[in-house]
């Protein structure tokens, strides 16, 4: 009877180290999840305000682009309405 108490207990530790290092193991992959889930959370953020930055430098280009379009436009028609007032004048003359 002793030594089926003594084999009892041997295989209950067995048992219980066994848990222990499968729960162990189990939160290790936890961690490991975790851990490249917060490293790919990180690089999408930074690759996020990277294209945020040049989004933002693309829309100011572009704003300064039509500004200057804009303003050439503008000076365009002017000359257009000059050059027909110039060519009236012209044509009274001739």
């Amino acid at each position: 009877m002793r030594r089926t108490d003594v084999k009892f207990h041997e295989l209950n530790e067995k048992l219980c180290e066994d848990k222990a290092s499968h729960q162990q193991a189990r939160l290790q992959a936890l961690d490991d999840i975790f851990s490249k889930f917060e490293e790919a959370k990180e690089r999408f953020i930074m690759q996020y305000d990277q294209i945020s930055k040049k989004e933002k430098s693309m829309i100011s280009a572009l704003a300064d682009k039509v500004a200057k379009l804009d303003k050439s436009l503008k000076i365009e028609e002017e000359i257009e309405g000059e050059f027909k007032t110039l060519m009236q004048t012209l044509c009274l003359y001739l």
